[in-house]
Parts: structure tokens; sequence; C-alpha cells
């Protein structure tokens, strides 16, 4: 009986750790195309992506996050995100743009957080060459892009849990062909 109890103890705690994970920051950056090897630490934050509406793309967006954990020791965190554009067709893109349902949706997995522990991610992964070269090819191109990430919640989070968004402007340099 002593160890069922203190099995439930220490899931309580889990638990309990766990919903103390926050997203303090997200901001978007740039890398360089694919072909060149990424190194640590390459990652050149901007406000806005200055990006012509073309089929190849010389730089991609991507995103980095700041977790922190206010708690204990979490183990197999999992954040959740999607991306979504606001999109202008490119022959006239005074028309008004609007945000679209989100083009991709994926998962980032943290086995380990420290208690106390600040983590930096970076979210490379997030299909832009795809979907930016479908939009292109259907005559139309975003005017921002949108990432909204959450903490996914375990049994006895609290509910509602905060969804960080952060939008980027994409300003179209030139005028489209």
């Amino acid at each position: 009986m002593r160890h069922l109890l203190a099995t439930l103890a220490l899931l309580l705690l889990a638990v309990t750790a766990y919903a103390d994970v926050t997203i303090e920051d997200v901001s978007w950056g740039l890398r360089q195309a694919p072909k060149i090897a990424i190194r640590p630490g390459v990652f050149q934050a901007i406000t806005e992506w200055n990006q012509t509406p073309a089929r190849k793309l010389p730089a991609v967006p991507r995103v980095s996050i700041m977790l922190i954990n206010n708690g204990g020791t979490v183990e197999g965190l999992v954040l959740r995100y999607a991306v979504s554009a606001k999109v202008a067709n490119i022959k006239d893109p005074a028309q008004k743009a609007d945000w679209g349902l989100p083009f991709w949706m994926s998962e980032h997995r943290v086995p380990y957080l420290k208690a106390g522990q600040k983590l930096q991610l970076t979210i490379e992964d997030l299909r832009l060459f795809t979907s930016l070269s479908d939009m292109y090819r259907a005559g139309f191109w975003p005017t921002a892009l949108k990432i909204e990430i959450m903490v996914k919640p375990r049994l006895g989070d609290p509910i509602p849990r905060g969804v960080s968004e952060k939008a980027m402007p994409v300003v179209w340099t030139k005028a489209a062909p």
C-alpha cells in the first residue's frame, strides 16, 4: 500500500511539474538554403522577411523558441505547432489579403528538461519550400507568415493552456513578374 501511495505521489508531482513549462519567446529567423550545411548558432533573427514572389528561395525562415521550466524535472515534453499564411493575389497585391488554414502542423519532442532550465529550440522543418511553391503556382504569395505553438497538455494539466503565436510580415521586394 505504501508503494502505491508513493507511486501516486510521484505521478502527481510529475504532472504538476509538467504544467510549469512555459514558452517565453518565439522569434522568426533566416537560414541559408538547404544545400548549405547548417552550423550551430547560424540563425539571423528577423522581424520581416523581404522576399519577392518566386519559385526558388535563397533563404528560408525558421523559428526559434525559448522554453523555461519553472517546476521540477520534466520528461517527454511535446510542443505542437501550426504554420499559416496571410495570402494575396500576386497579380493584384492591392486586394485584401486573408489568413488561410494552417498548411503545416507538426510536433517537436523535448526528451528531458531539468528543473529551472531554459532551453532554446530551433524548428527548421516548416515545409515552406513546398507550401510557398504551391501558393506561387496558384497565383498567390504570403504577405505574412504565422506560427502558433503550445505545450501539449497531459492528464491533470490546467486547461486552457496558452498558445503562443508570432506573425512575421513578408515584404515583396520587387514587382511580381
